[in-house]
């Protein structure tokens, strides 16, 4: 069954339209409308400024909601099929609402007391818990601010973690009626960590310094199944070299490999070098090479969680066609998506037949460690009989006049062409569509006598991964070829999956 964006491909588009980086139409709704409920149940007890009561019950009221949205493994991105990124903004707009109303709360009883001259007289057992969570709150919401997620990640995360924690009992001492909430609460929160417990191997990896692309290669070969294409895992390196903090930091990452596959690695994971966790990990695969070099142990211990995220409902292997597109490092997403949907057409559970690659980065050298992984997919395709196709565009200027006679270029196996600028999105999803109606019409779908199709192609997925920019152009590419060409219903429906760096 199609996705709902392609049923109605102008609505999707007009809802879908970016209004500024990271929010949309549909989600500035969204939240306009959570916010105006919010404000009718705090502003249905009176003036807010008067009876501070009503605050408090919606802040009591929001703990289970910012609980749920908080986890890992929550039960509405089952329903929805969204992994906890996805669901990451509504997350962080309920504890705004949770810190706003608990600060109405508080701060009208203090003012009210300091007015009466009672304050000393209220600090009572139930009354001081209220403080503790009101400083729990503020700790919430004050550590969690971008700047502090940024520069001081570790502060952020074990300030989140004890605030969440202490914060429940806190709230349950201070009124006995709120206990409902903080159970509810308390059980979202233990039922992510017991199913993340379950999830979680401690293991070796090999780590492998890849310069020309800035990444660790990060290979863990006893984890060879339990993953689809598209999901990422999260990972703690545990080894003295990542510093007094850099072993407890858990860092997400695009699974780059496909599960159950006889030339698997096993999980395979490209570690930007990025931020002082990223360049204390490549420091750690150069000096690992040394070790291996000099007849040492090249293996680090590393805590994997997950996975997480991925495609959600949708199944890739049901599309005629897939478009990848990949920006520097998101190569991990096209990559093992590629690898999932050869592994299914050879074992006949695939309708792709078509598969046009991606990728986009500054330099033309970025080719080099790729080559082999490429041409590997590509003998694939020989026994499958799927098309792929892998474009790799440059965007910084080349000192040769042709890049093609260049070192990194200049022995392309067929299948793989190198093009200098931006990838013209709108033109290679054309290209593709064009591809797939030529391929069904050419394909068993048609009588032998009349001509005319049994049924029409499955559509076409698009799938990009990478900076948000890209991650943007594509979408908004895809919402107007779906709302403005034929093409798009006769080809079953373009639908886009976009995946992001950051959240």
């Amino acid at each position: 069954m199609p996705a709902w964006s392609s049923m109605f491909p102008t609505m999707n588009a007009w809802l879908c339209a970016t209004l500024r980086p990271g929010c949309s139409v549909g989600r500035a709704l969204l939240l306009f409308g959570y916010a105006v409920l919010m404000l009718f149940v705090g502003l249905d007890g009176g003036n807010p400024f008067v009876q501070y009561i009503p605050a408090g019950w919606v802040g009591a009221s929001q703990l289970p909601v910012a609980f749920l949205l908080g986890t890992k493994n929550n039960l509405l991105g089952v329903l929805l099929g969204r992994g906890y990124e996805k669901l990451n903004f509504l997350h962080r707009f309920v504890g705004r609402f949770l810190f706003l109303a608990v600060n109405v709360h508080s701060i009208g009883f203090l003012y009210l007391w300091h007015i009466k001259g009672t304050l000393s007289e209220n600090l009572t057992t139930n009354t001081i818990w209220g403080f503790v969570g009101l400083v729990c709150v503020d700790m919430l919401f004050f550590l969690s601010l971008q700047a502090f997620r940024e520069i001081l990640y570790p502060l952020f995360y074990f300030s989140h973690v004890l605030a969440a924690i202490i914060i429940l009992p806190a709230t349950a001492l201070h009124e006995r009626s709120t206990t409902p909430y903080v159970v509810a609460a308390l059980a979202f929160y233990l039922f992510d960590r017991l199913l993340r417990l379950a999830q979680t191997r401690l293991t070796s990896a090999h780590l492998r310094a890849v310069p020309a692309l800035g990444t660790v290669r990060v290979t863990i070969p006893t984890l060879g199944a339990g993953w689809r294409a598209g999901q990422h895992v999260r990972v703690k390196v545990l080894a003295a070299g990542m510093g007094w903090w850099g072993w407890a930091e858990s860092h997400p990452f695009t699974i780059a490999s496909c599960a159950d596959s006889e030339e698997s690695e096993g999980v395979v994971l490209l570690c930007k070098s990025v931020g002082q966790w990223g360049g204390k990990l490549m420091e750690l695969a150069r000096k690992a090479e040394y070790c291996e070099a000099g007849g040492g142990s090249p293996r680090v211990r590393v805590l994997v969680d997950g996975p997480f995220g991925g495609p959600g409902h949708a199944d890739i292997a049901s599309y005629a066609a897939a478009l990848l597109v990949a920006g520097g490092g998101g190569i991990s997403y096209p990559l093992a998506i590629a690898e999932e949907l050869l592994r299914d057409t050879s074992h006949g559970a695939s309708r792709v037949r078509s598969i046009s690659l991606v990728w986009s980065v500054q330099d033309v050298s970025a080719l080099d460690p790729m080559l082999p992984t490429f041409t590997r997919l590509l003998r694939n395709t020989r026994l499958t009989g799927t098309q792929l196709r892998i474009q790799l565009f440059h965007t910084r200027a080349s000192t040769s006049p042709d890049p093609k006679v260049s070192p990194t270029a200049r022995f392309l196996p067929p299948g793989v062409s190198v093009r200098a600028g931006r990838p013209p999105i709108a033109s290679l999803l054309s290209g593709v569509v064009d591809r797939t109606l030529e391929l069904h019409k050419a394909s068993d779908a048609y009588t032998p006598r009349g001509g005319e199709a049994r049924s029409g192609p499955s559509g076409v997925f698009v799938g990009v991964c990478g900076p948000r920019a890209l991650g943007e152009d594509v979408a908004r590419t895809v919402r107007q070829f779906s709302a403005r060409e034929e093409r798009a219903r006769s080809v079953g429906g373009v639908e886009c999956q976009v995946e992001v760096f950051g959240w």
